[in-house]
């Protein structure tokens, strides 16, 4: 059976074979991604000083906070900035209002977690 299809079909196995060399490179493309972004987490992990369990505290307490600003609805999550290191939570942007200001920092500081929070926050009201 084999033999007839070759014979068939002469061009069905180098066009196979063609464009699996022309695929593979795509193919592999994710993996090279991949790899290189493994590599770049494991850097800024070797360059940090906190232990892995307390950069996913702190990453936990970052998606805490922006999740109350989403919920509460009082501070535009996307007018303030939250960083996290060692439970210290530095909160920076720009809010119209200094009502939103106080809102955000008070459900940083009533966040599990938070140690303190350093409020870097400019007030500009929208003209």
């Amino acid at each position: 059976m084999r033999m007839q299809f070759n014979r068939r079909y002469p061009r069905f196995r180098t066009l196979c074979l063609a464009a699996l060399l022309l695929a593979a490179p795509l193919a592999l493309q994710g993996c090279l991604v991949a790899v290189a972004g493994a590599a770049g987490a494991g850097y800024v992990v070797g360059k940090d000083k906190r232990s892995v369990g307390t950069m996913a505290d702190d990453s936990d307490i970052t998606a805490r906070i922006k999740t109350r600003y989403l919920t509460d609805g009082k501070v535009n999550v996307l007018d303030v900035a939250v960083s996290t290191y060692e439970g210290v939570v530095t909160l920076t942007g720009t809010v119209p209002s200094d009502s939103m200001r106080n809102s955000a920092v008070e459900l940083a500081r009533n966040t599990k977690g938070v140690k303190s929070v350093v409020d870097k926050i400019t007030v500009k009201p929208k003209s």
